[in-house]
């Protein structure tokens, strides 16, 4: 965890499919998320009456997100569709399944080709 808070370049998350606990959690941590539309955001941690050491992620600013967002998945225990988390800010971008592989990749390259090693 302390690895992607300091990591020195911007990470790229590309998510297909159920997303539970700790994967929901670390979402913020990451510069750009994509996420398959069908995708679901889970992390019933308030089920089992603990919230998770990770919360920090989600006050620490890293990236804008709703005020609602740590009610509704750690209290609540809300399943998110993509399209929520796009609009709770814990996604950057939702994608159709069969373009999903190609704009992950796309977005990738794309923050890579900005990296400080490439233009010198």
């Amino acid at each position: 965890m302390k690895m992607l808070v300091a990591f020195p370049k911007p990470i790229v998350a590309a998510v297909q499919g159920d997303v539970l606990g700790m994967g929901v959690t670390i979402l913020p941590l990451f510069d750009v998320v994509i996420a398959q539309l069908g995708s679901s955001f889970v992390a019933p941690y308030g089920h089992f009456g603990y919230l998770p050491e990770a919360l920090g992620a989600f006050s620490s600013g890293v990236r804008s997100l709703k005020a609602k967002t740590t009610t509704d998945l750690f209290l609540q225990g809300k399943r998110l569709t993509a399209a929520a988390a796009l609009d709770y800010g814990l996604v950057t971008e939702t994608v159709p399944a069969e373009r999903f592989e190609e704009r992950a990749r796309t977005v990738a390259k794309s923050v890579a080709s900005q990296s400080i090693q490439v233009s010198v």
